[in-house]
């Protein structure tokens, strides 16, 4: 086995890079804890906004086909023109 890889090596390196992932994550941790809340709440938000569309626009689908019908008959004049 070369010097580079005996096990007391390899054992070192690991030891090496344990303590420099530690030592990162240690810094990025806070960061991704405050990023993910941002986006927990963000998710909140939207899914609260969403739901109030979803109730407002009830039927609105159904108004959009209807009011396109009438315009493939009357030869493609939209809403609002003559």
């Amino acid at each position: 086995m070369s010097a580079k890889f005996t096990k007391e090596n390899l054992i070192a390196r690991r030891d090496e890079l344990a303590a420099e992932i530690k030592a990162i994550e240690e810094i990025s941790g806070p960061k991704r804890e405050a990023r993910d809340k941002l986006v927990r709440e963000s998710d909140e938000a939207i899914k609260a906004l969403n739901d109030e569309i979803r109730k407002i626009e009830v039927g609105l689908f159904d108004l959009k086909n209807e009011a396109g019908t009438i315009a493939r008959a009357l030869g493609g004049r939209v809403l609002g023109t003559s």
